[in-house]
Formats: C-alpha cells, structure tokens, sequence
C-alpha cells in the first residue's frame, strides 16, 4: 500500500521487524559458509525486486510462490509470476507448499542421478536458451554426484477431429491430420535426439550431467509438461522415469491484453504445478540460437 497509508512509527517498527527477521535467517545452519547480504526495502514488491536485481547485478532471484487462487490472485496478481515474467535473469520459484530442488543421491527409486529438471522446447531458439541457465543450476544442486536433463517438447492432440495440430514454432504452428500423428512424433523425436547429440558434442560436452529426451502428448501444452514432469510419463503413457524434481521453460514475457487473452503456458504451470520452476526469460537478440560457444565445465 503507499506509504502515506502507514504513520512514522507503523514504518519504523515494521523496518525494524523485518530486519530482524532477515538477521535470523542470515544465521540459520543452512546459511553456514555461504556470504549474505541483507537488504530491507519499501515499495511495490514485483518493482523493488526487479530494481534490486540490477543494481546488484544478480544472475538468479529465488522465491516462494503461496499458490494464491481465484479472485484473489486475479485482482491482486502474484508476486513471483510478476517477477518471472519480467525478470532477465532466471527466477527459480519454489511452492510453499511443495517440494525443493535439493538432491537425495542417493535414492533407491532413481539410482542412476541425483536430480532431475525437465526442460521445457517447443522447437524454438528461445526455448532452447533455457538449457544452459538450467545446465548450470542442475549441476550446482546435484554436485558432487550427477545430475540429469530431461529435454522435452509436446506433441499437441486435437481438441477435436477437425483441429488437430502438433506444438512447434511460435510464429509457425503446425496443423496435422490425425493420421500425420506418427510423423509429428517422428520429427519431434528426431529433433530432440539431434539437440542432445548437438549439446553433448558441444557446449555440454564436459559438464557433470545425464542428458536425455522424452516425447509427451496431450490435449494441453501446460497439463501435459506437468503430467511428464510429476509423472514421469511419455508420449506412451509409460513411466520410463521415476518424475523430475524441476520444471525448466523460457518464457517470451507476454504483457498486457495479448497475455491476457492467450494466456502463458508458463504461468499456467506456475500456478498449478507443486514442483520447483526455473523460468529463463531469453532476450531474442541473443537467443539466435541456444548452442553457442559458451561452454559449461563440468564441476
């Protein structure tokens, strides 16, 4: 609210909380031996957040999404989707009531890897921008053991007979028959196999990381990368992993009537998934192409 809503001393003594709060947590256990900054700040949050990140120059924002719904978050709008949406640096954002990317290795029920993201393409150079923010971040949480990409892209099924399309470019989209099915899945799989074959011979060709790829199918693009994502289930419907521990997707930062209108298959997951999401929002000057010559060390 503005701050002519408070009195001098509601300011202060809400300051003096909050700094408080940020010097309890700067001395939790799980803080130990990591550097700390603290910064107690008044203003709009989604605005405060974004200034901050440039003036400290941050190469990630991590927050909490409380899952508001309904009317509440149509009129109010939330925080970390705001954030997300306009943030240039990744934004990982973490349900508060959901799970956290941390690693279990091992674990009985994935022996092979320590964590797992599910990185989200649909065929375009901006989407692909998401692999190497998520490279980096996977490898740091899985770290020292190995830790896994899953590249994934949606074959879309028709509404209804007459209206049948597959996910593909943006700009583009790609209208099929039924019986072309095969083929979508054909060209979507050849893709996915030609991206990992491109990022291991590449610039993931020393990184600590498993990378894989998997096809799914349905009806809607954010329900279906969901359904893989927790699930673990391909374009089959068979479970050929045990679920993912993060959601990876670019977003192209819809703004205004054009958003509202068509929607964002990122927000929907935002709002719907209780998994961890890093969302990279690329800039298209410098997203030609997402294998370019940065390399990533293996760590």
């Amino acid at each position: 609210m503005p701050l002519s809503g408070f009195s001098s001393s509601t300011m202060e003594e809400n300051i003096n909380t909050a700094t408080n709060y940020l010097a309890a947590i700067a001395r939790s256990e799980v803080l130990d031996g990591v550097g700390v900054k603290m910064k107690v700040l008044t203003g709009v949050a989604s605005q405060t957040i974004l200034d901050v990140v440039i003036e400290e120059q941050a190469d990630l924002v991590v927050m909490c999404s409380h899952g508001d719904t309904g009317i509440k978050r149509w009129m109010l709008g939330n925080i970390a989707q705001k954030v997300a949406r306009q943030s240039f640096v990744p934004v990982l954002v973490v349900r508060q009531d959901g799970s956290v990317p941390a690693s279990s290795y091992p674990d009985h029920l994935r022996p092979l890897h320590a964590l797992m993201a599910l990185v989200a393409l649909d065929g375009s150079a901006l989407a692909e921008a998401a692999l190497l923010p998520a490279a980096s971040l996977v490898m740091a949480l899985a770290a020292p053991a190995r830790g896994t990409l899953q590249l994934t892209r949606v074959v879309k099924l028709p509404v209804n007979a007459s209206e049948p399309a597959v996910q593909g470019q943006h700009h583009h989209p790609e209208s099929i028959n039924l019986h072309l099915k095969d083929q979508a899945m054909s060209e979507v799989k050849t893709y996915l196999g030609n991206l990992v074959d491109q990022l291991r011979q590449g610039p993931l060709k020393d990184a600590n990381l498993t990378l894989t790829w998997s096809v799914a199918t349905g009806k809607d693009v954010a329900d279906t990368l969901i359904r893989a994502a927790e699930t673990g289930e391909d374009a089959d419907g068979t479970k050929v992993y045990g679920g993912c521990d993060l959601i990876v997707i670019a977003t192209h930062g819809r703004g205004g009537l054009d958003r509202l209108i068509l929607g964002s298959v990122t927000e929907h997951i935002l709002g719907a998934t209780k998994l961890p999401i890093l969302n990279v929002r690329p800039q298209e000057q410098h997203a030609q192409t997402a294998l370019s010559s940065q390399r990533i060390e293996a760590r």
